[in-house]
């Protein structure tokens, strides 16, 4: 098997311009790094809108600045998101002109690396609260906006299931990584949700994307003691 590091075309994203071209994509943890790639992925697709939801509005508007002059075609808005918050992610949908056609879960968090015995408890569930519950409630708000909008829609408007895509890492099914118990904990948590989605909602098309990245891509990481901390949403 060949490993790859860049893309190549085979894979590139203007194959699903046929899939993707009249559909609105909403993103978590979009404004820089995997999430901004994953915008742009999307808008070479062809998607005619990209919702970028994240924390730190000034990357969300830079990137949202990079994307539009590279994708004049695309209409890309940005909201500020906390996808722990319930009032955060209701406002977000309340906000929504239209129903998203796709969601991806890109939003997330590694706790500080420590030993269990030294861990605070509390930095280590925050794991869970982002990587799960934070997932969960997006992904619940979500489904649950694109239901009521597609009950009041017309017969002449398809009837498409929704598409859910969550990021995930090879650390939720083998890690065996000393110091990471809170963070692969939380994402094989997320990862067994992912599988029992379809069997609440049979049309639900879903997809679990593994990132097994080095550092977590290109997301923000600065040294906590003697380990890295790294905030992903």
């Amino acid at each position: 098997m060949k490993e790859h590091y860049q893309t190549y075309p085979r894979i590139s994203p203007t194959h699903l311009r046929s899939e993707i071209t009249s559909k609105t994509v909403l993103i978590t943890g979009g404004g820089y790094g995997i999430g901004a790639s994953i915008a742009n992925s999307f808008a070479q697709a062809g998607a005619h809108s990209i919702i970028l939801a994240g924390r730190t509005e000034s990357r969300l508007l830079s990137t949202i600045s990079s994307l539009s002059a590279s994708f004049p075609a695309t209409k890309f808005t940005h909201h500020v998101l906390d996808i722990t918050s319930k009032a955060s992610v209701k406002k977000l949908f309340d906000e929504l002109k239209t129903s998203p056609d796709i969601l991806v879960n890109n939003a997330g968090y590694l706790p500080e690396p420590k030993n269990f015995l030294d861990i605070d408890l509390e930095e280590f569930w925050k794991g869970f609260e982002v990587n799960v519950f934070g997932t969960a409630l997006v992904t619940q708000s979500f489904l649950r906006h694109r239901r009521d909008a597609l009950s009041t829609a017309t017969t002449t408007t398809p009837q498409e299931p929704a598409v859910v895509i969550t990021l995930n890492t090879i650390a939720a099914y083998a890690a065996r990584a000393p110091s990471l118990n809170a963070y692969c904990a939380s994402k094989a948590a997320s990862l067994r949700w992912n599988e029992l989605l379809s069997e609440d909602i049979p049309p639900l098309r879903r997809a679990v994307h593994q990132c097994a990245s080095r550092g977590c891509g290109e997301r923000d990481v600065y040294k906590v003691g003697a380990g890295w901390h790294v905030h992903g949403y």
